[in-house]
């Protein structure tokens, strides 16, 4: 952003175009670290949840409608991903073949941890009027893991349910700077940070920036040193402040999703198009996890 459209910058309140407002939530580190992990968490949930019973069917609670069904086969049902998907227990996939009562035949396999059984041995199968296609073996399961044995896995624990954990976290803290973020391109008042020693950072490369307020009192910021571009920190840099807590300061040059200053002094509309890229992973994150709730819940 030019020294000389910074000045001429509308006073407050500010508009603040959509796509800006779009592109924000991928400005913030912690914003785009949690994405990150939402989307690891939601990939690995893709590989694993379609195996796994849900409690509204765990096995043990019957269900309504049942009738007589017969072994295909038995065979030990092959571990997910490598074993690393389950408690070890070594299971046996049933197939089964039974006739509905519109006289279709259902065919469905069940799993359960113990002997194989012989083809042609009658078993009771059971599922929800008019779903024959969830039929299962009584006492057995519909799918190889269950949501307490995939949560004591290591691949539930390292793939599922540490991203998404950690990924909230995040996501809870970026999403709070961008509140502020938002509300000081709109409301926050101008001054201009002058870059102290370099020597000052930290060892996380952060380094040290002061300004002087309107009432002329002395503040200290700091803020990321590292820009997008991987530039160095310039030796001054317009920052957008709060005059009621001037600590919590931005420095508008450093947001990617900020063009500029417009000649009525309102901040440019970035385009559509780019502001959706930088959207690209929460918007997969929120469409493969709305994809999957769907399928969840819509699957026999």
């Amino acid at each position: 952003m030019k020294r000389q459209s910074y000045d001429a910058l509308a006073p407050r309140p500010r508009r603040l175009p959509a796509a800006v407002r779009l592109g924000l939530f991928g400005a913030e580190r912690p914003l785009r670290a949690g994405w990150a992990l939402l989307a690891v968490a939601v990939a690995m949930a893709w590989v694993l949840l379609p195996s796994t019973e849900l409690p509204r069917l765990a096995a043990g609670a019957p269900l309504p409608a049942a009738t007589a069904a017969e072994i295909v086969s038995s065979e030990p049902a092959a571990p997910l991903l490598g074993g690393l998907a389950g408690t070890g227990e070594a299971l046996v996939a049933h197939r089964f073949v039974f006739t509905a009562a519109d006289g279709r035949r259902v065919e469905g396999v069940s799993y359960a941890p113990g002997p194989v059984l012989p083809a042609g041995t009658a078993v009771l199968v059971e599922y929800p009027p008019g779903r024959e296609a969830g039929a299962r073996i009584r006492g057995m399961r519909r799918r190889p893991l269950t949501a307490a044995g995939l949560m004591r896995s290591p691949a539930g624990l390292a793939g599922l349910a540490l991203p998404l954990i950690v990924g909230l976290v995040a996501l809870a803290v970026g999403l709070r700077r961008r509140a502020v973020t938002t509300a000081l391109l709109q409301q926050g008042a101008v001054s201009t940070a002058v870059l102290c020693d370099p020597e000052q950072g930290d060892r996380r490369g952060r380094v040290v920036y002061r300004f002087a307020t309107r009432g002329g009192v002395r503040s200290r910021v700091e803020l990321s040193a590292r820009p997008p571009g991987g530039r160095t920190p310039r030796q001054r840099e317009p920052v957008l402040y709060d005059p009621a807590a001037p600590e919590r300061a931005v420095f508008p040059t450093w947001l990617a999703c900020l063009p500029g200053v417009d000649g009525d002094g309102q901040w440019r509309h970035e385009p559509a198009g780019r502001a959706l890229a930088r959207c690209a992973v929460p918007l997969l994150v929120l469409g493969g996890g709305a994809a999957l709730l769907a399928a969840l819940l819509l699957r026999p």
